[in-house]
């Protein structure tokens, strides 16, 4: 059986989330027959004007042009669309009979380069809509750009042979953008095992609570912060501590780190990790608190939604992801110190290593191709 591409154009990182934490932390150098990721392979200069058609003399073996997907000459999407035509020339992607795409915007930028006959499977790994993600950095982005990022999703769930979500839940999601002709199949990746033997020695006499990833509202920070806030006037004995890019934040037992690139070192070391997402699709970071162990206080929506099939100790349910629903676990007695909390700590990592490693993230990705 001929390989299928894992379409890469990202710089991958295992500390990343989404497509690029995915890709390098379950498929990157997979030992398999049946598929691949490829190299990134481009090198863009970040001083370049962004132009729709001129000439690169910085990234080889690529045709000096961009094919025409619709954008504006002054989109900021335009130098991540080069960087996947170029990249679907340089690995020869039209060679393989399938092709999996993990983002709506690499599909629709390589789909004049995409033959007719090229099976096309999209794995969308957002917790909202991309052209949503776009509307919210509306700061960042042009009206224009906006505007296209929504015709592009649907462009590319349109192309889209081959749909792939963690699981019903994660579904709902996009499923304003689902036709009927594709088929939908439901695969969970997994995580790599944190193996860190060591422990930042942090405040013992205090519940330290972690917060991981990016400050905006899908994601529930400001639930998070809200919730603390007032659980700290009544509940001294517990400290947050902050890990991301963004805004500084400062108040009582806060402890903002800002970006960190050794989050599974802060991961294993506190108490509690807490996932207020108002919407999930599945996140890495809760996978690799379950593989140390940290219990997690968690709103289990949409892609989330599974961890209420499983039975573990070491997960909280918030409920619905309201800052009153936080604020009574915050302020309740039965939080513990993570070395006091043996039975929580060994059920969440028996829980990874049953359904959640990349061992078994591979053979079912696997089992999902020789079914095709």
């Amino acid at each position: 059986m001929q390989k299928t591409l894992l379409f890469n154009n990202y710089e991958l990182k295992t500390t990343d989330g989404g497509p690029s934490g995915l890709l390098a932390q379950n498929f990157v150098n997979a030992d398999s027959d049946l598929f691949f990721v490829n190299e990134r392979m481009v090198t863009i200069p970040e001083n370049r004007v962004t132009k729709l058609t001129r000439k690169i003399i910085s990234i080889p073996k690529c045709k000096p042009l961009f094919y025409d997907v619709g954008l504006s000459k002054t989109s900021k999407f335009a130098d991540w669309i080069y960087s996947a035509q170029c990249i679907y020339k340089n690995v020869n992607a039209s060679y393989y009979p399938k092709i999996v795409f993990f983002d709506v915007f690499q599909l629709t930028a390589c789909l004049p380069l995409i033959p007719k006959n090229q099976v096309v499977i999209l794995n969308p790994v957002t917790p909202e809509l991309a052209s949503s993600e776009t509307a919210f950095q509306k700061d960042n982005f042009t009206e224009d750009d906006i505007i296209w990022s929504k015709k592009a999703e649907a462009i590319a769930f349109e192309r889209a042979d081959i749909l792939i979500f963690a699981n019903e839940g994660a579904k709902k999601i996009n499923q304003s953008l689902i036709n009927n002709k594709s088929k939908i199949y439901y695969l969970h990746h997994g995580a790599l095992q944190i193996t860190e033997d060591r422990i930042i020695p942090l405040d013992e006499s205090n519940i330290n609570l972690l917060y991981i990833g990016r400050r905006i509202p899908i994601k529930g920070f400001d639930i998070i912060l809200d919730a603390f806030k007032q659980a700290n006037l009544i509940n001294s004995n517990i400290n947050l501590i902050l890990l991301g890019n963004g805004q500084r934040i400062n108040g009582k037992n806060i402890y903002d780190l800002g970006f960190s690139s050794t989050p599974h070192l802060w991961i294993k070391s506190v108490d509690y990790v807490i996932n207020c997402n108002r919407q999930s699709y599945f996140d890495l970071s809760v996978l690799e608190t379950l593989s140390v162990g940290t219990p997690l206080l968690m709103s289990a929506t949409l892609g989330h939604e599974l961890y209420k099939n499983f039975t573990s100790e070491g997960i909280i349910d918030i409920g619905e992801p309201t800052v009153e629903n936080l604020k009574k676990i915050l302020i309740s007695k039965n939080l513990k110190k993570k070395k006091d909390n043996c039975i929580a700590v060994n059920s969440n990592i028996s829980l990874f290593n049953q359904y959640f490693t990349r061992e078994r993230s591979i053979m079912q990705f696997e089992n999902f191709l020789k079914e095709l």
